[in-house]
């Protein structure tokens, strides 16, 4: 990467025990000199944050920030912290490329006012069955213009302002909420094209089976009963 490349505000949401983001840390490595990366958890962990950032080059861009568990508010309390106009929100289970980052930059370039999300791809280490849940990812983006939080949502500093950042109301499917207001201001929601990879051993650790009929619920429960409360406030007010 060079130093023609957008400068962006990289935001990692951690959970409690869950230590896959000082794997993702070391792709970072490939960001623009300009970009930052901020990791919000709900536990204090700013000297392993320290340890693996220093296997990269950017342990003086990275920080950490503790905040309680309510995502919205994680996310808001790192969205205050950014310095770059450009922001990009990445699960901590997830792999960035030197493609990632090109197609994400070409995104923005082609659509500066859209907010950019991916497609996802599995890690090789995972079952070969995971393919239907990239699929189900896609239709889902596609036919309800619906990505979720997991897909690297990536968008200027206007458009959190317009939409108000993330509802801490919301205890849980903020990224939704946000969306909907976003397509309510009118707001693109434009995908990159080139898939983030996501953790596909997951599918293995806790079975493809289980694992998809747990995410197929909470999909359900995002998507449907918000959906519609959009629908009757964007067409009837």
């Amino acid at each position: 990467m060079n130093d023609s490349r957008i400068d962006l505000s990289v935001i990692v949401s951690t959970t409690p025990g869950d230590l896959s983001w000082t794997r993702l840390i070391e792709d970072f490595s490939l960001l623009s000199h300009g970009s930052e990366v901020i990791l919000v958890g709900s536990k204090p962990q700013s000297d392993l944050v320290d340890a693996s950032a220093k296997k990269s080059d950017i342990a003086d861009r990275t920080t950490w920030i503790h905040a309680p568990e309510n995502r919205a508010h994680q996310l808001n309390q790192a969205l205050q912290k950014c310095k770059n106009r450009w922001i990009w929100i990445l699960n901590s289970d997830c792999r960035v490329s030197s493609r990632t980052l090109a197609a994400l930059e070409k995104s923005i370039q082609t659509y500066p006012a859209a907010i950019h999300y991916f497609d996802l791809d599995f890690t090789e280490d995972g079952p070969s069955v995971a393919r239907a849940n990239s699929l189900g990812t896609w239709l889902r983006s596609r036919l309800l213009n619906l990505p979720f939080g997991n897909q690297g949502l990536c968008t200027s500093r206007e458009n959190f302002e317009a939409t108000g950042g993330f509802d801490p109301s919301f205890d849980a499917h903020e990224d939704v909420q946000f969306i909907y207001q976003a397509k309510l201001k009118r707001i693109q929601i434009r995908p990159v094209a080139f898939p983030l990879k996501s953790n596909g051993k997951k599918y293995l650790l806790r079975g493809w089976l289980r694992t998809t009929g747990q995410e197929v619920k909470e999909s359900w429960g995002k998507t449907f009963p918000s959906y519609f409360k959009y629908l009757k406030k964007r067409w009837l007010g």
